[in-house]
């Protein structure tokens, strides 16, 4: 197997058609219906693959204010976001859930009234009780994810409307990676998250992880199922961490993107059920 580090998307996609290789991974949607219509590729979409997430820093600064981070969580409406994020709607789905659909051993809908509710009047309420009084709230994002960039955009598109002073910093990955462990350089940042096959894998729920979700009420409960063996009650222990997490508001929980991948028609035996690519059992069958 050749890897072959190829920043550019639209290079990915341009060395596909040319079968210049034969596999492209973290392709762009909008080309979606140009691949598809190549009957020399086939499109792979990627479900479950990750949902979107901005994480409040909750140990300094204006977000430690629980109003706050409440008001922000209420003003989202979730469809322009995500539209804004990823354009192609064969690649986001809205959903409350922490864990992904077709995870139904996990899957959960507890506090889905609190999710995409999108109620300015409400949002301008909380405010007032935040005692917000225009102060910037610093959004850190990064162009390198197309995607967080759009949704962070759109997010802050929504809360300026309701009078919300957003500073939104851009920077790279890296820097986004380093500044956003680091207490005094940010309110929220955007990131993703993935598939894990366990709730306690979440990291965002952690109190040693940057956003420091601290709650005693999630700890308790994340530490009871990591504890317990019984399915059941470890079920109802996450639908009652999820319950918690919309209360509490550690973060915004957008909605969940699907993946882009295409390969040479080709290419046999992959498994297109995967999350993240495996090429084991893989051949070419020119």
């Amino acid at each position: 197997i050749r890897w072959i580090p190829t920043p550019d998307v639209a290079t990915r996609v341009a060395a596909l058609e040319s079968a210049e290789v034969d596999f492209a991974d973290d392709l762009q949607p909008d080309a979606y219906d140009r691949v598809k219509a190549n009957p020399k590729l086939k499109p792979i979409v990627v479900r479950p693959f990750s949902w979107a997430i901005g994480v409040f820093n909750k140990k300094e600064g204006l977000m430690t204010n629980v109003k706050l981070r409440l008001a922000i969580q209420a003003a989202i409406d979730v469809e322009p976001v995500m539209k804004g994020a990823v354009g192609n709607p064969l690649f986001y789905r809205l959903d409350p859930g922490l864990s992904f659909q077709e995870q139904k051993a996990w899957h959960s809908t507890v506090g889905a009234q609190s999710y995409n509710q999108h109620n300015k009047e409400k949002a301008k309420q909380l405010l007032r009780e935040a005692g917000y009084n225009g102060e910037p709230i610093r959004f850190l994002t990064t162009k390198e994810y197309a995607w967080m960039y759009n949704y962070a955009l759109v997010t802050k598109q929504q809360l300026e409307e309701l009078g919300v002073n957003v500073d939104l910093q851009v920077v790279d990955w890296a820097t986004l990676v380093q500044r956003r462990n680091n207490p005094q350089m940010y309110d929220i940042f955007t990131t993703g998250m993935s598939f894990v096959p366990d709730p306690t894998q979440h990291p965002y729920l952690r109190c040693d992880w940057p956003g420091w979700t601290c709650d005693e009420e999630i700890q308790k409960r994340m530490d009871a199922i990591r504890k317990d063996s019984d399915p059941a009650r470890r079920k109802a222990l996450w639908d009652e961490v999820q319950k918690r997490f919309y209360e509490y508001a550690p973060a915004i929980r957008y909605g969940d993107i699907f993946g882009f991948r295409a390969m040479q028609a080709y290419v046999k035996g992959f498994n297109e059920n995967m999350t993240f690519p495996r090429f084991y059992n893989v051949w070419l069958d020119k």
